[in-house]
């Protein structure tokens, strides 16, 4: 895919951006029980209400050399972070896929994991507003991606919802046992709730396949980065919390764009 195509791939950053700019949005509001449309974007201290310059994605921030026009109040460097992230994601996703509903399907699901990543990472906690509608856009695309496909027999649309389901539902058991196994071992919860309720939708979107992806990617990475953090921070002790759910990001993340070549490596590894 050349660079003939620069028209798409500036749209796909602007796209990328823009949406990045509302999930710093949903970060922040979604924790905190405050409505996503009202009031409109305004500064967190003085309550001024962001001009046009300033909601620019990433150039609004430089522009202002990171702090409020009015106030002088720093804004934090996450707001042009999370919205350079989401941009690379969503070229990423045209990258592998160019411009197809696949594509579209990659976009939208990271759209939910980094909020996700982000607020769990702040908050220990996986709000259930994302992850259930996460499962339900998630159920929704599984059935109308075959149609958009060109897959418009019922046994194509029956076979997608089914794929997803079973994905959905060995999603949620899988970390039901894990977190029943730290209970026998540790004697309390080793995983959260919305833990599992996340892999139901990664489950749900990517199919069944793609949570063993997603468990091993997450487990590997989680327990390096747990051991990492003791090591950094000595004061901590073991057993303290640590949100898992950056990790299951990670591992969907891993899971969205390689997970295919990973089962085939793995199952020649194995020798099936």
């Amino acid at each position: 895919m050349g660079w003939e195509l620069w028209p798409a791939w500036l749209l796909v950053a602007t796209i990328g951006a823009s949406i990045g700019s509302f999930l710093n949005v949903v970060v922040y509001r979604v924790p905190r029980q405050i409505s996503l449309v009202y009031p409109p974007s305004h500064c967190p201290n003085c309550k001024t209400r962001l001009g046009p310059t300033e909601n620019i994605p990433i150039f609004g921030w430089l522009l202002l050399r990171g702090r409020c026009r009015h106030c002088r109040t720093p804004v934090p460097i996450r707001y042009p972070a999370v919205e350079t992230l989401t941009m690379s994601l969503f070229l990423l996703c045209f990258a592998v896929w160019g411009l197809s509903w696949q594509a579209v399907s990659g976009a939208l699901l990271l759209s939910w994991l980094v909020p996700l990543a982000l607020i769990d990472l702040e908050t220990f906690l996986l709000p259930e507003e994302l992850t259930r509608s996460a499962l339900a856009v998630g159920f929704g695309l599984r059935l109308l991606l075959p149609l958009l496909e060109g897959r418009s027999g019922w046994s194509e649309i029956a076979a997608s919802a089914i794929a997803g389901i079973g994905g959905a539902v060995l999603g949620i058991l899988s970390l039901e046992i894990v977190g029943w196994i730290g209970l026998v071992l540790l004697g309390k919860d080793a995983m959260g709730g919305g833990d599992g309720k996340l892999l139901a939708a990664v489950g749900m979107w990517l199919g069944w396949q793609a949570v063993l992806v997603v468990l091993f990617v997450s487990c590997l990475t989680g327990t390096v980065g747990g051991i990492a953090t003791l090591a950094i921070q000595r004061q901590q002790k073991w057993g303290k919390p640590i949100p898992f759910g950056p990790y299951l990001v990670l591992g969907s993340v891993a899971a969205l764009f390689v997970g295919p070549q990973l089962v085939q490596w793995y199952a020649r590894l194995a020798g099936f």
